[in-house]
């Protein structure tokens, strides 16, 4: 391998492991602020209007106890992709959601961070559309080359655990 490519790979895995850690960290830390006020979560999710009435209530606990648990497996860096893919589509619904209350034009509260909104306010609007793709963004390096530095999980090498196509336990060359 090439002074160039070692490189390259080491700028990777550095640029994988800060976005691991910083989407890891914000995602942690959103779910640990819904779950700390479950009623103003609901409030916020109801007020959205894009779920029937008796779905609320599971969402207002299902969506910060998967932002905790992906969050803590980003900061983890255990199954990475799968947690960067699992936020990656609750972004995509997100940042929908959002689409949507604003081209309603109604005044809803977001909640997206509890009561801590930076850099946005409590309003829906652009902002957090904006925020949400910066951080489907953040998720993109993670999907494409895996955990980057300072993971727990370990990258498969061709051979070693069943990549490129072999059942697991089963060499490469065999």
């Amino acid at each position: 391998m090439g002074q160039g490519a070692l490189s390259n790979t080491t700028a990777r895995g550095a640029l994988c492991m800060t976005m691991r850690f910083l989407l890891g960290a914000a995602f942690l830390a959103a779910g640990i602020l819904k779950l700390s006020d479950p009623q103003g979560f609901a409030f916020a999710v109801k007020g959205f209007r894009v779920l029937p009435d008796h779905l609320v209530i599971p969402a207002t606990y299902a969506i910060p106890w998967t932002e905790v648990f992906a969050g803590v497996l980003l900061l983890l860096g255990l199954w990475s992709r799968a947690a960067a893919l699992v936020l990656s589509a609750m972004l995509a619904g997100f940042i929908a959601g959002l689409a949507s209350v604003i081209l309603r034009k109604m005044d809803v509260s977001c909640a997206c961070f509890g009561d801590l909104q930076f850099p946005c306010g409590h309003s829906v609007g652009w902002c957090q559309i904006i925020r949400n793709v910066v951080m489907l963004g953040m998720a993109a390096p993670v999907l494409l080359w895996g955990p980057g530095a300072m993971a727990l999980e370990r990258p498969c090498r061709r051979g070693a655990c069943g990549c490129a196509g072999s059942p697991a336990g089963v060499s490469a060359s065999a």
